[in-house]
């Protein structure tokens, strides 16, 4: 499977993970980028000179740096490097919330959140929160992709996320162990004022 970035900020927090496999295409010169080819060669990614011309024929115009990924088929991504990656790539969903460690774990669903700028903010946010992990279902959700790498600001790399095919499911199988599920609605109490403890 591959994925392609594109922001610089997305590209640099992808390369810092070290998680993947990949090529940094590069058609531009200046600090930044400099610093980001040397991190990519520091992390195994292979960097790839281009011409500008043939930089816009084959990702669009104006693109300095472009990083191509090639992941894993898993419907998982690792919010930490290394341990945390590794112990829950390629699991289920029943099988990543039975190994989530620590007391209370936060666990964000989302419903219907089709546009990748949303997505992509969200997953910003449940960085910022901790959140253990982010469930989203099969259909009608958008997917990791270039515009949510970069407005997730790189967050994408480090928010552990899983997808699944019935989120009442999902819902129930946390019930059953213990988690207390909430909901969010846009004409009730603000988060800030909500205790949600336990």
């Amino acid at each position: 499977m591959e994925k392609i970035i594109t922001g610089l900020h997305g590209i640099e927090e992808a390369v810092r993970t070290g998680k993947q496999s990949g090529r940094l295409f590069v058609s531009r010169k200046s600090t930044r980028i400099d610093s980001i080819k040397s991190s990519a060669a520091n992390h195994g990614i292979e960097v790839v000179n281009l011409p500008p011309a043939e930089m816009n024929k084959r990702f669009g115009e104006n693109r300095g740096a472009v990083l191509q990924l090639f992941t894993s088929p898993s419907a998982v991504s690792g919010r930490k490097v290394g341990q945390d990656q590794a112990r829950l790539s390629g699991k289920s969903f029943e099988e990543i919330v039975d190994s989530l460690e620590g007391e209370n774990p936060l666990i964000i669903i989302l419903d219907g959140v089709t546009d990748p700028h949303n997505f992509g903010a969200i997953l910003r946010s449940a960085d910022q929160f901790g959140a253990d992990l982010v469930v989203t279902r099969n259909r009608r959700s958008a997917s990791e992709n270039d515009t949510v790498a970069r407005t997730s600001s790189g967050a994408v790399n480090f928010v552990n996320t899983v997808t699944v095919n019935n989120l009442v499911r999902a819902a129930e199988y946390l019930k059953e162990h213990g988690f207390w599920v909430y909901a969010a609605d846009m004409g009730d109490e603000p988060l800030y004022r909500v205790n949600l403890r336990g």
